[in-house]
Order: C-alpha cells, then sequence, then structure tokens
C-alpha cells in the first residue's frame, strides 16, 4: 500500500531482547507517532503507561491477524530493533517479511538474519547504532513499498522458499556442501 499514515509500527513481544524498550526510547525521544503490538513482556508496562500520557504512542497489546495485516498496511515502518543489547540473535524474523510483503519498509538492528532479509537503504535500514537508527526514520520515506513486496515476491513466498529447501536437501544428499 502506497498511502501510509504517519504512525511507525512495534509489532513483537514487548522485552528487551526484541528491543522494545529501544522503540520506546526512540519514540519518545523523536516524538514518533508508533504503535505498540503483540505479545506482553517486560517492557510492556512501561509501554502501556506511557501511552496513557503520550497521545503519539499507542499499546494494542496482543491483535488478531487482521489486526496485524490493517497495521503492517498502514503504518510508516516497522521499527524492529531485535538484538540491540546483544543478548538475541534474531534467527528469522517473521514479523520483518509480514510488513515488507504489505510494502512497509522495516528498520532493523544488524543482528541475527536481518541483513538476509533487509536490503539497507532499499527495502529499509540496517542499523549499527542509535544514530543510524535516527538517520533511518527520518530518511524512511525514501524507501519504495512496491521495493518491500518485491523483495518478499522474490525470495519469501513458500514457493521460492520450498524450491530453495530442495536445492539445498539434493546438495546435502549428493555430499556436497550448501
Amino acid at each position: 500500500k502506497k498511502d501510509k499514515t504517519d504512525r511507525f509500527l512495534f509489532l513483537s513481544a514487548m522485552t528487551p531482547a526484541k528491543g522494545a524498550d529501544v522503540a520506546l526510547s526512540i519514540a519518545k525521544e523523536m516524538n514518533l507517532k508508533i504503535d505498540f503490538a503483540g505479545l506482553g513482556g517486560s517492557t510492556s508496562v512501561a509501554i502501556e503507561q506511557e501511552s496513557k500520557i503520550n497521545p503519539n504512542i499507542r499499546y494494542l497489546g496482543e491483535v488478531t491477524e487482521e489486526q496485524k495485516i490493517s497495521l503492517y498496511q498502514n503504518t510508516k515502518a516497522l521499527i524492529f530493533p531485535t538484538g540491540v543489547h546483544g543478548n538475541w540473535v534474531e534467527g528469522f524474523g517473521l514479523v520483518t517479511i509480514e510488513a515488507m510483503s504489505c510494502g512497509t519498509p522495516v528498520i532493523t538492528w544488524n543482528n541475527g538474519a536481518m541483513p538476509e532479509i533487509v536490503v539497507n537503504n532499499q527495502t529499509g535500514f540496517i542499523c549499527n547504532n542509535m544514530e543510524d537508527l535516527r538517520n533511518a526514520i527520518i530518511n524512511i520515506d525514501n524507501i519504495r513499498p512496491e521495493n518491500c513486496r518485491n523483495r518478499v515476491e522474490e525470495n519469501f513466498t513458500y514457493q521460492v522458499m520450498a524450491k530453495k529447501y530442495i536445492r539445498l536437501y539434493k546438495k546435502l544428499l549428493d555430499g556436497k556442501s550448501w
């Protein structure tokens, strides 16, 4: 979707491992309009309390699949600073694929699988520090929604991924390394 709102989104478990505290901190610092959705966790209390005094911050808690799709379609970008504290390695990050499939860019941390999913400066931004995170937020309108959608269609549909797994399994069965 090309007509996005001016709101950002954090959708994941509300924990420091997923970067919920960093998303809250940067939202307050930059006066961002942001929605927090997902499983409660150690950071959810702080987010919920902040949402009561800051009209730009909304705490939605767990959302349905329909609500999640609507959030992805309408948000300016997904902020997903997973592993920012060095205490978590993101193995895949399904929320990033879901967001990009809706044409929504992703602002994430240089952690785990994130550089394999998000193409820096094309489908979002890979951040190494807080200054990168601030710059990503400022420059998010430079990312074209169709780049995000195309990335998913070319690399992450179930058909494409199944073919890649079959190729890999055949290599392994033939005694070749991947």
